[in-house]
This record gives structure tokens, C-alpha cells and sequence, in this order.
């Protein structure tokens, strides 16, 4: 009977530890909880150990059933209507017991119903008074109904599983891919981001994964040429397949946004540009991503964009707390200042009437709407105000073939071709009624500060404003009001100036100061300190610009200046409209749900625990009482 008794408590234990082991996968969330791994691991190794007993139990039994029993009698036989009585219980064991229902049926039967007959075992006179009333509280306590008991036991932990408190856990959603081409006028960038599958109140939480910067200039200065725009693209696009999931390539959606470059292009030749667009379509389509489109951006969107990605990577709109969940910052929002190679932007919040509704853009993030004065200055880029300055001199000394540049530093000297100067849009105006592309200039440099600082004030018009208030060639500007951060070449230019004359820029005196030195500078003196040679020449007429532009053209004063901060990343982010855009387009990408699963919860798991373990006690002092009843059965045998 102690061997059936052994296998009853073996059973029980692969009930037990199996069905928290079915808990445990079914309701805990443990993966994310490292600390309790090694828990697992054990319950593990406990559910193979009882298995093992219990298989070993059971051919011990299958052995022993067909011998007779030794020091007693024969067991009676069970009547049918006993086995249908029993067979309940074993067919309740029977799903979580490595004991065949047949077998632990019978058994099960003989070891709980079957009665002995005959006489009782003889013992000796010899056995004191206390052993005899220990013998007896063994044999009242050993007639208990352990199957009962232990079923009762297993019903709890299983209501337990099922009722106990639990709380719904998102799993990880993953991360969307995104790439966005940012083709300026100079030169185009590669922008891959990401964001989580899930997103946060409708926009994607976007950062940016990698950059890979283009080789050569930028989409339109391809004109002309039948598919070299398209192949200038592809090293960066084989980039782009090998750092993104090879799974994700077919969702990863590609934008391509052209900008002030192209804009100009599509002035002066909108066959060419068609053509360009076309070519680099037909390249990015060959990649095994999903092409949204390339476009022209409009200066309105150029700067909206921009002004998206300054106040995003400041934590403007949402930031991450302590809880682990996004939510609103509650901060201002700031003011954008680009500054790039064929135009300039400014964009900000205002409170006031916006009196053009061509200066207004709406937008709408992280569930909440954004009212924005933006506008682009198309020709007021660096490079096209550049050419612009030198058309204005070149005219105003009479289309000489010498001319004295007041901006350029002096002893320098340099020869361009007439087409250098007027093949641009921006510079159509100055150009003479008939002249030779191919004939030369030379320019001599002058390094003069108020003369350059007259010819650049040439190139802006502050009269004849037909709104309230302007800020240059009768374009509405509300006052400037709050913080802004200027990139791009505002950024550049600020660095290289401070750099080259030791002058700390952050007031409107100290820009002036500053410009003043740099102007006054020789070419050699610039070459001992400058970092940039290629663009020595232009560090005067540049630090000239960004003064004419941030002071009198947008209105910047002692008050509002020093609340400009120039800087062009933020933590590994590149400042500029490609992130903005890439937030805005998110919005019109699927979210994807994540996966729900149940967990329990910190109080619960530990009176689940705790029952575990009272219930693995209560199991192995039944299997240690049943085998010290069979030893002390077999001494009292001998006796």
C-alpha cells in the first residue's frame, strides 16, 4: 500500500508543478523580469524530477502488482460497480499523471477501498505503552483521504490561477522604418528614422537612425543629364537596404523632398526638372522599399518642417517621464531660423494676426493644433546671395572686366566667366542685354566693411510695404517674439565668425564687432586660423548677410537677439526640415496595435508563491511520512 501511496504523492507533484508551470507561461510576464529567470529555471527542473519519480513509481508498481504481498494476505477483488465508483478520481488524475488511466484506476482502487482479511498483523507484548499510542495516531492519520485532499488542494491553486487579479501588458511593438532624401540646392542627404510600431497620440515618436550624405552637388545641378541624378543616389540608397531589416524593406516607405534648388530649376525649366524628378523616382523604385513620391516643397512647408524638427528635439511637444509614458511637455514652443544654399526661412508661433494667409500653416501633432507664421525667401539662400552681392557690383562698376570686390579680403584675386555670375534666376535681373558667357572677370579684393555692408543693404527692399508691418521686399512679418534656434548656414557662418576673430556673437554689438574684424582682415591672416578654406573668401560678405538679415530684415533686437541659439544637431540629430517632415508624414501611416497579454500583478505573484511553496511542503512531508510508514511497517513485520 506505501508504494501506491508513493505514486498518489508523486502524481500529485506533477499536478502541481505542471499546472504552475502552465500559470507561469500563461499569466506571468517574466521575460521582462531577469531576476526571477533562475525561479523558473527550478520549477523547471522540479517538473522533470517528479516526472522521473513518478515514471519509476509506476514500473515499480506494474512489477509488483503481479506478485503476491508480502506479510498479508491476499487483496479482495473490487466488484464493477466499485471500479465505476473510483474511476472518477483517476480520470481526474489522469490528464496531469504519467500513470496510464487503467493502471492508476486499479491501483488507486486497491490502495484506498480494498480491505484485508483475516487477523491483524501480531506485535509483540513487549511494545511500551506511548509506541502503541504513536502507532495509533499513524494508523488514524494514514487512514485520512489523501486523494480528496490532494484534489482539493489542486482545485485551489487552479481557481487561483484563473480569478487571481491580473493587468493587461502591451508587448514591444517593434520599430517602422522611414527615409527621407533631403535634396537641397548644393547637395542631397539620406535621412533613415525610425519610430515605434505604436504611436503616441496619432504621430510616430521618430529619431533618426543614420545619415548618409550624397556625393557630388545636389539633384538639380544634374539638369541636362539623362539619369545621373538617379545613380548619384544610389550608394547611399544600398546604405539604407543594409542597415534596415531586411523584414521591414517592403514597409519602409521613401520620400524624397526637393527644395529651393529645384524650385529654381522648375523657373527656369520645368521640362528639365520634370525630367530630374522622374530620374531619381525610377532609381529609388528600384530598391526594395515603398515609394511615396518625390516632390518640390513649397518655402511655406520648408519652413514649417524645419520649425517641427527644432521644437521635436527640444521636447517641445512631448517628453518621456519617469512613469514610462509619453506625455505633454507644457513648454513654449521656439521660433526656426534656416538658413540654407538658395533661400531662408523663418517660422514661429505668433499671437498676433497673420495679415497674408499665404504666411499661415496650420499643423496638428501629438493632438494638438499649431497656428504658424512661415515664410521663404526664395534668392536669399547663401550661395544664391552670393552671386547676387557680386551681380550688383559687377553692374554698379559698369560690367568691367576688373572689378574691385569690397567683401573679398584683400590681396586675394580671382578670375570667373560672365555665366558664372548670371546663370541663375536669382541674378536674371542684372544681367546686360547682350553679353558673352565665356568672357572673363578678374575681382580683386578690397576688404572694406561699410562698402560691402552698402552693396549687400542693395539686395534688400525696405520700402513700399502694402501690411501693418513688413520685414523685407513687402513681405507681412508679425514682431518677433520667444526663443529661436538658427541651423544651417546661420549655424556655419556664427561658428566660423567667432572662430576666425575670438569675438563671442550673442549680442547685436558683438556681431557688428565681430563682422567689422573679419572684414578687415588680409587672405593671409584668414589662412592661419580658418578651417574651411574654400569658403575664406566669403566669411565677410556671409557675417555681412546674417547681420542685414537677422537685425533689419527680421527685426532681431538687443532684447530678442540673444535669445537666438545657433547650433546644428541636437544629440545625434541633424537640424533641418527632413525630421519634420518625416513626424508629419507619419500621420498618414498605419499604426499598428500591439500585442495584448496577461500579467500578474507584484502583490498577487507573491501569494501565489507563497501557496507554492506551503503546497510543496505539505507534498514532500506526505512523501516522507508514507515512506517512513512502509520502514517501520517492515521492522514491525520482522518483530
Amino acid at each position: 500500500m506505501a508504494l501506491e501511496n508513493e505514486l498518489l504523492v508523486s502524481s500529485a507533484a506533477v499536478f502541481l508543478t505542471s499546472s504552475f508551470w502552465k500559470g507561469l507561461h500563461q499569466r506571468a510576464a517574466f521575460p521582462s523580469q531577469p531576476a526571477l529567470n533562475p525561479f523558473v529555471q527550478n520549477v523547471r527542473e522540479l517538473l522533470h524530477e517528479t516526472t522521473r519519480v513518478s515514471r519509476k513509481l509506476q514500473a515499480r508498481l506494474a512489477v509488483g502488482s503481479s506478485e503476491p504481498h508480502r506479510g498479508s494476505s491476499p487483496l479482495q477483488p473490487l466488484n464493477v460497480k466499485q471500479l465505476r465508483q473510483k474511476k472518477g478520481i483517476a480520470e481526474r488524475l489522469a490528464p496531469v499523471s504519467v500513470v496510464p488511466l487503467r493502471t492508476l484506476n486499479v491501483h488507486l482502487s486497491q490502495s484506498l477501498k480494498c480491505q484485508l482479511p483475516g487477523r491483524k498483523p501480531a506485535v509483540k507484548a513487549r511494545i511500551s505503552t506511548s509506541r502503541k499510542s504513536h502507532f495509533h495516531f499513524m494508523a488514524q492519520f494514514s487512514a485520512l483521504p489523501i486523494a480528496p485532499i490532494a484534489l482539493l488542494l489542486f482545485g485551489l491553486v487552479g481557481i487561483l490561477l484563473l480569478t487571481i487579479p491580473s493587468q493587461d501588458v502591451q508587448d514591444a511593438p517593434g520599430f517602422m522604418y522611414g527615409i527621407v532624401l533631403d535634396a537641397g540646392s548644393s547637395h542631397t542627404s539620406l535621412y533613415i528614422y525610425k519610430w515605434p510600431a505604436d504611436k503616441q497620440n496619432g504621430t510616430g515618436v521618430v529619431s533618426q537612425h543614420s545619415e548618409c550624405s550624397v556625393e557630388g552637388g545636389g539633384i538639380s545641378s544634374y539638369a541636362g543629364q539623362v539619369g545621373a541624378a538617379g545613380r548619384s543616389l544610389r550608394a547611399c540608397l544600398n546604405r539604407a537596404v543594409e542597415e534596415i531589416p531586411k523584414e521591414k524593406h517592403p514597409n519602409t516607405p521613401v520620400y524624397l523632398g526637393a527644395t529651393a534648388g529645384m524650385r529654381l530649376l522648375k523657373m527656369s525649366s520645368p521640362q528639365q526638372s520634370d525630367q530630374v524628378l522622374a530620374d531619381v523616382g525610377s532609381e529609388i523604385q528600384s530598391f526594395p522599399f515603398s515609394f511615396r513620391g518625390a516632390v518640390i516643397l513649397s518655402g511655406q512647408e520648408e519652413g514649417a518642417y524645419g520649425w517641427v524638427t527644432v521644437n521635436y528635439l527640444l521636447g517641445n511637444f512631448i517628453k518621456y517621464g519617469f512613469v514610462g509614458r509619453w506625455f505633454s511637455s507644457g513648454r513654449a514652443t521656439v521660433g526656426a531660423l534656416d538658413f540654407g544654399g538658395a533661400s531662408t526661412q523663418i517660422t514661429f508661433v505668433t499671437q498676433q494676426k497673420v495679415e497674408d494667409e499665404e504666411n499661415r500653416k496650420e499643423l496638428r501633432l501629438y493632438g494638438h493644433d499649431y497656428s504658424l507664421y512661415t515664410h521663404s525667401f526664395l534668392c536669399y539662400g547663401q550661395d544664391q546671395l552670393l552671386k547676387k552681392l557680386l551681380a550688383q557690383i559687377v553692374k554698379s562698376q559698369g560690367y568691367a572686366p576688373e572689378v574691385n570686390h569690397p567683401c573679398y579680403p584683400a590681396n586675394l584675386t580671382r578670375t570667373l566667366k560672365m555665366e558664372d555670375i548670371f546663370d541663375s534666376p536669382c541674378t536674371v535681373h542684372y544681367k546686360p542685354n547682350t553679353y558673352n558667357p565665356q568672357r572673363s572677370l578678374t575681382l580683386r579684393g578690397g576688404g572694406h566693411y561699410e562698402n560691402c555692408l552698402g552693396n549687400v543693404s542693395e539686395l534688400f527692399s525696405y520700402d513700399g510695404c502694402p501690411f501693418s508691418r513688413c520685414s523685407f521686399d513687402k513681405v507681412f512679418q508679425p514682431k518677433v517674439t520667444g526663443d529661436f534656434m538658427a541651423f544651417s548656414a546661420f549655424y556655419f557662418i556664427h561658428s566660423s565668425l567667432q572662430k576666425v576673430t575670438g569675438v563671442k556673437v550673442s549680442t547685436p554689438l558683438q556681431l557688428e564687432d565681430a563682422t567689422k574684424t573679419v572684414c578687415s582682415m588680409n587672405y593671409s591672416q584668414m589662412m592661419s586660423v580658418a578651417d574651411k578654406p574654400d569658403r575664406l573668401k566669403d566669411y565677410c560678405a556671409s557675417s555681412v548677410f546674417i547681420k542685414a538679415l537677422l537685425l533689419r530684415g527680421y527685426g532681431f533686437d538687443d532684447a530678442s537677439f540673444p535669445g537666438i541659439s545657433f547650433q546644428n544637431t541636437a544629440g545625434d540629430t541633424s537640424v533641418g526640415w527632413a525630421l519634420g517632415y518625416m513626424l508629419m508624414l507619419s500621420n498618414l501611416l498605419p499604426a499598428e496595435s500591439a500585442g495584448v497579454r496577461k500579467s500578474l500583478t507584484v502583490g498577487a505573484w507573491g501569494m501565489l508563491l507563497f501557496l507554492f511553496i506551503v503546497l510543496l511542503i505539505i507534498c514532500v512531508f506526505l512523501l516522507l511520512r508514507a515512506r517512513s510508514k512502509k520502514k517501520k511497517g517492515g521492522n514491525e513485520n520482522a518483530i
